[in-house]
């Protein structure tokens, strides 16, 4: 049996590499690892955990690992992201505070790529919501920000409804290679140019020329689970039918 100061000359390294069947060694001769301790028969004492913590932790770590993949639930129950897009002015934001209350007691985040926007200077954010200016705006960095903070979300065990704006094939992409892993519902979310327009002038932080622009060019680019019009429909009443799906774990794409 080795002797207490021979165990701890096992370095953490060594003791990976021989698990991984390295064969470890040194000047030329390998290095003899000690048998596993027999806990029942012997249990430990508190200073014989000393000489190797590396491989206690290692030992645990991997049983820890394994009870968990036992007893993952199935990936129906396990959606904990919502993707709503559409253009400026289709109530995108409305729908997910309406969904938050619809799914309580299951506490859901708000965020969108406006959460990390109005952190810009206010002089900046005038320029684009009154001129339409966004010359001082990073405009892909903003958005590839806000997918970021939504996976940390995510990783954090959050449940998260995300709303974005998608205006090409290549934002339809990002969005999806960003949620790689995490299975989002996605929404797409209509409206006509006539009620956009009143509630983009109703709202006024934003002009008629970005809202008409999202309008032609945010459609289209994403396959989507589910498609709401909220021209005559409340974001209540959507939310109630949305909610059925989440609860369900349903998708139709």
């Amino acid at each position: 049996m080795l002797s207490r100061e021979s165990m701890r000359s096992v370095s953490a390294k060594e003791s990976l590499l021989a698990g991984a069947g390295e064969g470890p060694s040194r000047g030329g001769a390998p290095i003899i690892e000690p048998s596993p301790p027999n806990w029942r028969d012997n249990p430990p004492r508190a200073d014989d955990w000393t000489p190797q913590p590396a491989v206690y932790i290692t030992l645990a770590a991997r049983a820890s690992i394994a009870v968990r993949r036992t007893t993952s639930p199935p990936p129906s129950m396990q959606r904990s992201l919502i993707v709503i897009t559409g253009s400026s002015g289709v109530g995108k934001s409305s729908l997910a505070q309406a969904l938050q209350e619809e799914l309580l007691p299951d506490q859901w985040l708000h965020f969108s790529v406006d959460t990390l926007f109005y952190c810009l200077p206010r002089s900046i954010v005038q320029k684009v919501d009154q001129h339409n200016d966004s010359s001082l705006v990073d405009s892909k960095s903003i958005v590839r920000s806000a997918q970021a903070c939504v996976r940390t979300l995510l990783g954090q065990g959050h449940k998260v409804i995300f709303d974005t704006v998608i205006m090409s094939e290549t934002g339809a992409k990002g969005l999806l290679a960003a949620f790689a892993g995490f299975e989002p519902l996605l929404v797409a979310l209509t409206c006509s140019w006539e009620e956009i327009r009143k509630r983009t002038l109703a709202r006024g932080d934003r002009t008629l020329a970005e809202a008409e622009y999202g309008y032609r060019n945010a459609g289209g680019h994403l396959r989507v689970h589910h498609t709401f019009e909220s021209t005559a429909t409340s974001a209540r009443q959507i939310a109630e039918q949305l909610a059925i799906h989440v609860r369900s774990g349903a998708g139709t794409a």
